[in-house]
């Protein structure tokens, strides 16, 4: 195994959050669905009403930011007649 495929959170500019490592895309992007729920974010970092998630394929060893193969970008919003919160991708 010469790469990995590294889930992030990016929803801040000036830093990111590790979420996993998989050895294949297919696995990284299967834990993103089961992860993905409609009453909460993906991200334990996520502290607002935005996130935004990666699916970096990076090479083992010393490695630059990595390729994005997916992005994820998910808002909070609410709906009046249920009177709840929701996420969804936007």
């Amino acid at each position: 195994m010469d790469t990995v495929y590294e889930i992030v959170d990016y929803t801040d500019d000036e830093k990111y959050f590790t979420l996993g490592i998989f050895e294949t895309a297919e696995q990284a992007l299967d834990e993103i669905d089961k992860a993905e729920r409609r009453d909460s974010p993906i991200s334990e970092f996520c502290d607002g009403e935005y996130e935004e998630i990666q699916v970096l394929k990076r090479k083992i060893g010393w490695s630059q930011h990595g390729t994005t193969i997916k992005t994820i970008k998910r808002q909070e919003f609410y709906d009046e007649d249920k009177d709840e919160y929701y996420w969804k991708r936007v």
